[in-house]
C-alpha cells in the first residue's frame, strides 16, 4: 500500500509540473512575439520625429524627468522623407511652439524605438462650437486666437444658431460695427451727446472698443428712429469651452 501511495503522489507531481511547464512555455512565446518592450524612463533609446503636417514645426525636446534639453528649438521640416533622429536619449517630452492646428502623435508612448509623428489636426479633433446671437439684429462676429492673433475668422449671424470650428485655446471675440454714430446720454433729465474726458464725442464704435468709456446713465435716444436699427452698445460675448457655446447677449440698460 505504501508503494502505491508514493507512486500516486509522484504521478500527481509529474502532472502538475507538466501544467506549470506548459504555462511557462506559453508566456515565453507571448514575450518573444511581443512587438514592444518596456524600458525604464532613464534607459537610453532612439527617438525619431517625423513631420507630415503642412508646414515646418519648431519644438524643444527634453528629458521627461530631469528636464535636460537634448534638442533646443529644433525645426522639424515637413519636406517628404526628412526626419529628426536622436540616438541614445531617455524618455523624452517636447515643448512645442505656439500652434493649434497640429499635434504630435506618440509623444507619451514608451516604445523602443520611439517615433513621434507631427500631423495636422482633423476637423473631429477641433472644437465644434455653437454660436447664438441674442441681439435684435444681424451682426458679424470676428475672432482670433488670444495669445498670438493667429487664425482670424468672421461669421455673419442672424437669430439662427450657427456652428463654427475652433482650436482648443483661448480666443478674442468682437462684433464688427461699421457705423460710427454718436450716442446720447440722459443727465439730470436732459439729453446730450456723450463726451470723453477730452471733450470728444463718444461713438458707438469707441464704446464697443473701450467699454470703460460708457457713462453710467447711458441710454439710447428714443427720439431717434435710427436707434432701432443699431447694434446694442451694451452686450456680452460669453465663450463657454466646456459647453462649447458662444452666446452674444444684450445687457439691460438701467
Amino acid at each position: 500500500m505504501l508503494s502505491l501511495t508514493k507512486k500516486a503522489r509522484a504521478g500527481i507531481l509529474i502532472r502538475d509540473m507538466k501544467k506549470y511547464l506548459s504555462v511557462l512555455f506559453a508566456l515565453f512565446i507571448i514575450a518573444s512575439c511581443s512587438q514592444t518592450s518596456y524600458k525604464s524612463p532613464h534607459e537610453k533609446r532612439d527617438l525619431k520625429v517625423v513631420n507630415i503636417s503642412s508646414h515646418d514645426v519648431t519644438i524643444t525636446i527634453r528629458a521627461l524627468y530631469n528636464s535636460v534639453v537634448y534638442q533646443p528649438n529644433a525645426v522639424i521640416s515637413h519636406a517628404p522623407g526628412t526626419a529628426l533622429e536622436l540616438k541614445g536619449v531617455p524618455f523624452c517630452t517636447a515643448d512645442p511652439e505656439k500652434g493649434y492646428d497640429w499635434k504630435i502623435d506618440g509623444l507619451k508612448d514608451n516604445i523602443d524605438p520611439t517615433t513621434w509623428t507631427i500631423r495636422n489636426l482633423t476637423e473631429d479633433e477641433k472644437i465644434k462650437v455653437t454660436v447664438k446671437n441674442g441681439l435684435s439684429k444681424d451682426v458679424k462676429l470676428k475672432y482670433k486666437v488670444k495669445n498670438d492673433g493667429k487664425y482670424p475668422g468672421e461669421l455673419n449671424l442672424n437669430n439662427i444658431p450657427r456652428i463654427i470650428t475652433l482650436y482648443d485655446t483661448d480666443y478674442i471675440f468682437e462684433l464688427e460695427n461699421q457705423k460710427k454714430y454718436k450716442i446720447k446720454v440722459k443727465k439730470n433729465g436732459v439729453w446730450e451727446y456723450a463726451a470723453d474726458a477730452s471733450g470728444q464725442y463718444i461713438t458707438a464704435f469707441a464704446i464697443q472698443t473701450n467699454p470703460s468709456d460708457v457713462p453710467p446713465d447711458w441710454a439710447a435716444d428714443p427720439s431717434n428712429p435710427a436707434d432701432a436699427d443699431k447694434i446694442p452698445l451694451f452686450f456680452t460675448i460669453d465663450y463657454d469651452k466646456a459647453a462649447k457655446t458662444i452666446s452674444i447677449k444684450p445687457l439691460p440698460i438701467e
